[in-house]
C-alpha cells in the first residue's frame, strides 16, 4: 500500500551501511498479511535484517536488538559522555512537534506527516545574558486536504493541543520561554521530493 512504498522509498534514498528495517505493530495483522510484505521488502532490500516486532506487547524487541548489535560495526565511541544527541534544536524541535501529532491523532495521523521549522529566532535577550524568548515557527507539511483536516481538528482544536503540549516541553528543553505558531501546508507528494526529505533531515 501507499504507506509502505513511502517507507521503502526513503530506505532507497538512505546513506550506504547496514539495513535493519522493524516493522511494528505487527499484533494488528494476520500473518497471511504480514508474510508478502516482509516478502516484498526482501526482495527490494536484499541485505537487509527484517524483524518483525509489537513495541506494545514488547515482542520481538530483544530480537531487533541483537540484530542491531550484530549488524553494526564496532568503532569508538563518536561523541563524548556528556554529549546526549548531534541533531540541532530545530531538528529537535520539529521532531517534538511531529511526536505529539502522533500521539494526539493515534491511527488517523498519515505517515506522509512532517514538520518544518521555517524561523527559529532568539531575537529577544533575557536578563542577564540568560536565554530570551524563543520563537519558533513551524509548518506541519502533509499530501492531501483531507489530512489537513485531520491534523487541524475540529474547530482547530487538535491542533491547539499540539500547541500547547510542543510549547510546555520546548520550554523546558530550551530553558526559555518559548512563542510557538503552527501552521498546516498542503504540499502534494512531498515524500517523492529528494530535496524536500533532505530538507526536512529525512535522508
Amino acid at each position: 500500500n501507499k504507506a509502505h512504498s513511502i517507507v521503502a522509498s526513503m530506505l532507497e534514498q538512505r546513506a550506504p551501511g547496514p539495513l535493519v528495517i522493524a516493522l511494528n505493530k505487527v499484533d494488528r495483522v494476520e500473518k497471511l498479511t504480514l508474510l508478502p510484505v516482509m516478502a516484498a521488502l526482501a526482495e527490494r532490500f536484499p541485505d537487509a535484517s527484517i524483524v518483525p516486532v509489537s513495541a506494545l506487547r514488547n515482542d520481538g524487541i530483544e530480537a531487533l536488538v541483537d540484530t542491531w548489535i550484530a549488524r553494526l560495526p564496532e568503532r569508538p565511541p563518536p561523541f563524548g559522555r556528556d554529549q546526549i544527541t548531534d541533531a540541532t534544536e530545530r531538528f529537535i524541535a520539529a521532531e517534538l512537534i511531529r511526536e505529539k501529532l502522533f500521539v494526539l491523532t493515534r491511527d488517523e495521523i498519515p505517515y506522509s506527516t512532517a514538520v518544518e521549522i521555517e524561523v527559529f529566532d532568539e531575537a529577544e535577550p533575557g536578563p542577564d545574558g540568560e536565554r530570551g524568548l524563543v520563537t519558533i515557527f513551524a509548518r506541519i507539511l502533509v499530501e492531501r486536504a483531507g489530512q489537513k483536516g485531520i491534523v487541524i481538528g475540529k474547530g482547530g482544536l487538535l491542533l491547539k493541543e499540539v500547541g500547547t503540549r510542543s510549547r510546555a516541553e520546548l520550554q523546558a528543553l530550551l530553558g526559555s520561554r518559548v512563542r510557538l505558531d503552527l501552521h498546516v501546508t498542503v504540499r502534494k507528494d512531498w515524500t517523492r521530493s529528494p530535496r524536500m526529505l533532505r530538507d526536512l533531515g529525512i535522508t
